[in-house]
Order: structure tokens, then sequence, then C-alpha cells
């Protein structure tokens, strides 16, 4: 019997459950910052996030991403590399 993958879809789009997950958008509905903290963290809370930055070109494609580790509140004036 073969065993089942344990890679799918679904498992790149739920935070495991010792995550949770916030997303921001821009005004053309493209996720511009997605984040990522331990389940209990506040949103202010410095260092507890990991936040990825995404740009987009102007035809809205993803060309870039960066990562920066901050506050969720302190997403738009974070250090990004």
């Amino acid at each position: 019997m073969a065993k089942p993958n344990p890679i799918n879809s679904t498992s790149f789009n739920t935070a495991p459950p010792t995550l949770q997950k916030r997303y921001a958008y821009d005004g053309s509905n493209n996720c511009i910052y997605q984040g990522w903290a331990a389940r209990g963290k506040d949103e202010g809370d410095q260092s507890a996030w990991t936040i990825e930055k995404y740009t987009y070109d102007g035809s809205n494609n993803c060309i870039e991403s960066q990562i920066a580790i901050d506050s969720w509140t302190n997403r738009v004036g974070a250090d990004y590399e």
C-alpha cells in the first residue's frame, strides 16, 4: 500500500497549531504582508513576528519577497532583508 504524501496544498495554506498568521492587502487586493507568530503573541509584541513582504510589478505579478522579524503592528516600518 502506498504511503500518503505528507505535503499537499492544504499544508502550505494552514498554520501549524502552534502558530497564528496575519495578512495585509493593497488596493489591488494583492497580499503584500504575511506574518507568523506563536499562538498567544500580541500583534504589538516586538520580535515575535516573522513577516514576509511581497513586491509586485505593474501587472500585479509577485516579483520579490523579503523577510523581517518585528511586531505585526510595525510591519510597514520594519527592516526587510
